[in-house]
């Protein structure tokens, strides 16, 4: 998260034009994304996420 973060600032900071995502595996986003504390987290920072199948190599989903 903390990494996000600084990329998500430095691109505001640049003015460049890129929407940012957090990718992340399924089994973390099961595990620990849809806990409450991390979902006022992400909320609160308006953390764009990519949910991604490690196997397969997919994305699953989407989340803005």
């Amino acid at each position: 998260m903390g990494q996000y973060i600084v990329y998500r600032d430095i691109l505001l900071e640049t003015a460049l034009d890129f929407e940012l995502y957090l990718a992340i595996t399924q089994g973390t986003y099961k595990s620990y994304f849809q806990r409450q504390l991390a979902q006022m987290i992400i909320n609160r920072n308006q953390v764009k996420l990519l949910i991604v199948d490690a196997e397969s190599e997919v994305i699953v989903q989407w989340i803005n």
